[in-house]
């Protein structure tokens, strides 16, 4: 099992389109995944891509459906989205379970505050793939 974080680079947002333009009208968006995508055991990395309105710091939770909650915490910009990606050692179905939270300076109001975003999804898991290919 592999895990990893990476930011986005401007050309990658920039082809993100509708997505990355609805993010700007939520607190907090995830990408959804592409059910078309195959995704092979040990090769393909599932990806979440998670966004936020608001700069501050993000921790995300994430059940990658193997019954293990992993926790990330990264920096997040705003409109910048970040990937964390996983590699399956086993073929099969999963549900994966997100919970993001960044907590922000709220000016007007001199204070902190959380937001909170979840994000549900099921992948399934090849034994091989005939190409690699990306969400």
């Amino acid at each position: 099992v592999r895990n990893e974080c990476s930011f986005i680079n401007r050309a990658s947002i920039d082809a993100m389109g509708d997505w990355y333009e609805n993010m700007l009208d939520s607190s907090i968006l995830f990408k959804p995944l592409n059910p078309n995508t195959c995704r092979g055991v040990g090769i393909d990395a599932t990806t979440l891509t998670v966004a936020s309105a608001s700069s501050g710091y993000m921790v995300l939770n994430v059940d990658w459906g193997t019954g293990n909650l992993m926790q990330y915490g990264v920096n997040i910009a705003t409109g910048s989205p970040v990937e964390f990606a996983f590699v399956y050692d086993k073929p099969g179905t999963y549900n994966i379970k997100a919970d993001a939270m960044v907590r922000r300076l709220n000016v007007d109001k001199d204070e902190w505050e959380v937001l909170k975003q979840s994000f549900e999804t099921t992948v399934q898991i090849q034994n091989e793939c005939p190409e690699l290919q990306e969400d």
